[in-house]
């Protein structure tokens, strides 16, 4: 290995017995370390800036990863080469790619502040840590600074960084510990935010003009937002469809929002449909 050091063979060597714990979630809350599988998402990591605690690479992969060893190796990063199987024990992929970033967790998910003028997402209760990644690339990619979230999906959770594609480097994503104060104390700086919900008054989303400072809000899988977050919202929201089809996964529905919503970023105006009739 480039840095003269042995290869780590053994599955029941200490530090390879302590990764390998960090798929758990409060494992990984107690050790402040998170995983950060494969090429893509290691670079997207460590350009950003992220604190690697160690840089874990297949020992047949070392010639093609070897820039990547030097420069976490320069931002503090411990460099190691493993042998296949125990590189296996600690990887949670079904194919991995030869590198995992250990990454430092302090800086991540830090407690929602007020008084921000940030292009802000919310959710809700989503559960599917697919789904969270999702909204979260989905919020970098469309000009999103932050995403609160609450009773959500560890965002930390290698399935959570993956379907992010380096989206948890590059965007915000701040806790609530009570999304309807948070809803309040947005409103009471004179934003409006809207409940993605289907109601009676919700408005349909295309026919209202935007504002660049509001914030949608989704909600829970199966269940949505409860009665109590969507009264404490501004107003609803719904996204009209066609057919028979009555819901959108919400990752999906969140992407159309933020789309919308990009489109105000950018100078788009979003105005209100006149009705003819």
């Amino acid at each position: 290995p480039m840095n003269g050091g042995n290869v780590i063979t053994s599955c029941n060597n200490q530090l390879v017995v302590r990764l390998a714990k960090l798929s758990d979630p409060k494992f990984r809350r107690s050790e402040g370390l998170f995983l950060c599988e494969g090429e893509k998402l290691t670079r997207d990591a460590l350009g950003c800036g992220a604190c690697p605690r160690y840089l874990l690479v297949l020992e047949s992969e070392l010639e093609k990863f070897s820039e990547l060893c030097v420069k976490a190796r320069r931002m503090g990063a411990e460099v190691l080469f493993l042998s296949p199987s125990p590189f296996g024990k600690i990887s949670t992929e079904k194919s991995p790619q030869g590198i995992i970033a250990v990454l430092d967790s302090f800086g991540f998910c830090k407690p929602f502040a007020e008084g921000t003028d940030e292009r802000i997402f919310m959710c809700d209760g989503v559960r599917d840590p697919g789904n969270l990644g999702t909204i979260i690339r989905t919020a970098a990619a469309t000009g999103f600074d932050t995403v609160v979230i609450s009773v959500c999906a560890d965002v930390l959770s290698p399935k959570t960084v993956r379907a992010s594609m380096g989206g948890i480097f590059r965007i915000n994503v701040r806790i609530s510990a009570d999304m309807a104060e948070t809803v309040r104390l947005l409103r009471s700086e004179g934003r409006r935010v809207f409940a993605a919900a289907l109601g009676e008054n919700s408005k349909c989303l295309g026919r209202f003009e935007l504002r660049a400072d509001d914030v949608f809000l989704v909600g829970n899988e199966g269940h949505g937002l409860s009665d109590e977050l969507i009264s404490s919202c501004t107003e609803s929201v719904l996204i009209e469809m066609v057919g028979d089809t009555d819901s959108l996964n919400v990752s999906c529905a969140s992407t159309i929002l933020m789309w919308e919503m990009s489109k105000v970023f950018n100078g788009i105006s979003v105005r209100s449909v006149t009705d003819h009739g």
